[in-house]
């Protein structure tokens, strides 16, 4: 990000099969605390009780409003293609999103 003072919003989506595999979760929250334009969403695949967001990244972007919003992620290829094919049904600009595959 070129001028970091010009944006609005981070949002960090996290998403991991397992909860043991959340890597810097404190971080994230600290950051939260520090920049009020930073939001941290974890979200954990296979496990029913984990008591945040559930089921995979795409769950958690269908729900947003990606309005005004830029795209950059990084992932499995699964994981990106999944995320591409649910942003290009829905008409999201695809120059909009940048991203790099494991």
């Amino acid at each position: 990000i070129k001028d970091i003072q010009n944006v609005k919003k981070i949002t960090l989506i996290y998403g991991v099969n397992l909860e043991e595999e959340l890597l810097y979760k404190e971080q994230f929250e600290q950051f939260m605390k520090e920049d009020k334009r930073f939001n941290f969403i974890s979200v954990v695949a296979n496990e029913p009780n984990y008591p945040g967001e559930k089921g995979f990244v795409t769950d958690v972007l269908k729900k947003m409003d990606l309005d005004q919003s830029k795209i950059y992620m990084c992932g499995p290829k699964p994981m990106t293609s999944a995320t591409i094919k649910l942003l290009t049904n829905q008409n999201y600009p695809k120059e909009h999103i940048s991203y790099e595959s494991a």
